[in-house]
């Protein structure tokens, strides 16, 4: 059975997607809204996870301060909030998502791709050194040299 959406839910997705964060605040105050809702015309996509594709760092920041957001939660193609904001570029947000305990950095897509995946594959290298950085796994090294070598060859 799918999940409906109340018409603050509906309103807390927009406010995520449009970046206002004003009224993102006021929503967070509710007690009927749960704050990992997932839009069900729209393959679950969160408010977490359209803040970070969007690029709306203040609207994630409020999001992970709250209790009851899951970091991890994906979306109908297991996309998590950390995989859209690698896949689109979004420096600021990787390296904040990164600062949560919570965060799955190994957690992967439907199709296996996971985080560092996206960031070697779209090109955004400095995402790709921020994983680097972030373990110095010889396994996490090895995957990388791995994606270069399919990518270019």
């Amino acid at each position: 059975m799918v999940q409906q959406l109340n018409e603050l839910e509906k309103q807390l997705l927009s406010a995520c997607e449009k970046g206002n964060i004003k009224e993102v605040i006021q929503l967070l105050h509710e007690q009927d809204l749960d704050p990992n809702c997932g839009d069900p015309e729209n393959y679950g996509r969160t408010p977490l996870y359209l803040a970070c594709k969007n690029g709306h760092i203040e609207i994630v920041k409020l999001l992970l301060s709250d209790t009851r957001v899951d970091i991890n939660k994906a979306n109908g193609y297991g996309q998590t909030p950390l995989f859209l904001a690698c896949q689109e570029g979004h420096i600021d947000i990787v390296e904040l998502l990164l600062k949560d305990d919570r965060v799955d950095i190994n957690k992967s897509t439907n199709r296996g791709s996971t985080p560092f995946f996206i960031a070697c594959r779209k090109g955004h290298t400095k995402i790709v050194n921020i994983f680097r950085n972030q373990s110095n796994s010889f396994i996490l090294f090895f995957f990388f040299f791995l994606i270069v070598i399919f990518h270019f060859f």
